[in-house]
């Protein structure tokens, strides 16, 4: 674990630090502009706008994953059907030429 605040200041620095700190607590903050009602409804009205624009974007991807899933164990169940009289023609072979151990 790695140490951010180490205890070993000098008094000068201490005090330069506690100086920084009080003309750093003196300054004022700055000022930010108050959004009018109008002028929020109408940021609010195009987060909205982009929301649901994102929304119907992604809309047909979301309607095309579980076709993709599906489609995708039709394939592999088909090729495991199409596969299966020859691994079990190979498996069956592998077992007749192996001998047992006597």
């Amino acid at each position: 674990m790695s140490r951010w605040f180490t205890a070993d200041v000098t008094p000068d620095e201490e005090r330069a630090i506690a100086a920084f700190m009080q003309r750093l607590a003196k300054s004022p903050a700055p000022e930010t502009p108050i959004l009018s009602s109008q002028s929020a409804i109408w940021w609010k009205a195009q987060l909205l706008r982009r929301w649901d624009e994102q929304r119907q974007a992604a809309r047909p991807l979301a309607i095309m994953e579980p076709i993709q899933f599906l489609a995708g164990l039709t394939a592999a169940a088909l090729m495991f059907l199409w596969a299966a009289p020859s691994l079990i023609q190979a498996v069956s072979q592998i077992l007749r030429s192996v001998r047992p151990i006597v």
